[in-house]
């Protein structure tokens, strides 16, 4: 399994490189895997269990207490052991989405520090801040939900197909064929949602750029008497945040109902068909109990999935940002530049020209000599 994932990471897209970072923890990705195992395959011999003990109560007066009790212990255990098994799982999702955010933010944080000004420059300080902190709680909390519920809803989506294919093929099948739709809708919204949760992401940047560069510069604001000039492009641009943060929620939002309307029908449809299969004595009522609990864990994954669009859209456009910064080229190394020798500590500059990019000059043929002792603000 994490040879493909491995698999899977290799690319220069956000979500593979997030996934790359997160197969680096080795140890504590594999104690995941594990912890998700055990749990899941504790809460999937649930219904089951739960079917045996129904069988046992066949009519009034008929009740097996023996066997009943038996089952009821064995059920309490299996219940606290999967609630340690999960609390252990929560621990540990944390524990490598933290770290994971950690090595991102000091990989952001030192490609920053080491820029050239010119990069630095087309970028807001409120933007570059942003990036550190808002962009990274997004990618925290997308990795957070994302960790638990990939793993656990792939093994319970396995599990539970299983289970069901073992009390009965042919309803399982029913089940099964309509899950493609399911997913089918769901990735169909999530593509079209990707582009407004990346724009969100973008003006929020913004937004923070402006506010704090007018924040740091208040006096000067006040001075020329430009609030009204602030405030309006701070209306404009946070009008956009609201109009393109709607419309990735209104998208995202879209995918659970739709889900859920298809699983609500599957587990209907399983209802009816095995309950005439008990009617004709083909099928048990605990039999009957414990397809319904597995048709209704099979649907969980997917509802918990498309639950979680929203989160991991937005980790993906926060991490694309993110990505952006570290790849920008660090400034060049000067060591193999002439070393200055100051010898009486005058300055002179000829035809110097200067400029942050090569298509906009800023400074052209300056001419200026300073003598030793002379303070000059360029």
């Amino acid at each position: 399994m994490i040879r493909k994932l491995k698999h899977l990471a290799a690319g220069k897209s956000p979500f593979r490189r997030l996934l790359r970072l997160v197969l680096a923890q080795k140890l504590i990705f594999s104690a995941l895997i594990l912890t998700a195992v055990a749990s899941n395959l504790i809460v999937l011999l649930g219904p089951r269990l739960i079917g045996q003990a129904i069988d046992q109560m066949t009519g009034p007066g008929q009740v097996f207490w023996t066997r009943l009790h038996r089952l009821v212990v064995l059920l309490v255990i299996l219940f606290l052991s999967g609630s340690v098994s999960q609390w252990f799982l929560h621990l540990i999702t944390t524990l490598l989405a933290a770290r994971t955010v950690r090595e991102l933010r000091e990989k952001a944080y030192k490609r920053i520090s080491s820029l050239a000004i010119k990069d630095i420059d087309k970028h807001s300080h409120g933007d570059l801040m942003s990036r550190l902190t808002h962009d990274m709680d997004m990618i925290m909390d997308g990795l957070l939900s994302g960790l638990s519920h990939a793993f656990t809803g792939l093994i319970t989506l396995v599990g539970s197909f299983i289970f069901m294919l073992l009390l009965n093929p042919w309803i399982t099948l029913f089940v099964v064929a309509l899950t493609p739709l399911s997913f089918k809708l769901a990735g169909y919204i999530a593509r079209n949602s990707r582009q407004k949760f990346r724009e969100q992401s973008e003006t929020a940047g913004e937004l923070n750029g402006l506010a704090e560069e007018a924040i740091e510069n208040m006096p000067l604001i006040q001075v020329f008497q430009a609030q009204d000039s602030i405030i309006g492009k701070y209306r404009a641009i946070n009008r956009k945040l609201y109009h393109s943060g709607q419309k990735a929620q209104f998208y995202s939002s879209m995918t659970n109902p739709v889900t859920r309307v298809i699983n609500h029908t599957a587990y209907v449809s399983v209802a009816i068909l095995a309950s005439l299969l008990v009617i004709a004595g083909r099928l048990t009522v605990g039999l009957l109990a414990s397809f319904l609990l597995y048709t209704n864990q099979f649907a969980r994954p997917i509802n918990d999935i498309t639950n979680l669009a929203t989160q991991l859209q937005s980790a993906i456009a926060s991490a694309k940002r993110v990505f952006d910064i570290i790849d920008l080229p660090e400034e060049p190394d000067e060591e193999h530049l002439p070393r200055l020798n100051v010898d009486r500590g005058e300055i002179e500059f000829t035809s110097v020209y200067f400029s942050y990019n090569p298509g906009r000059p800023l400074i052209e043929n300056l001419n200026l000599k300073i003598s030793s002792g002379q303070m000059v603000a360029i």
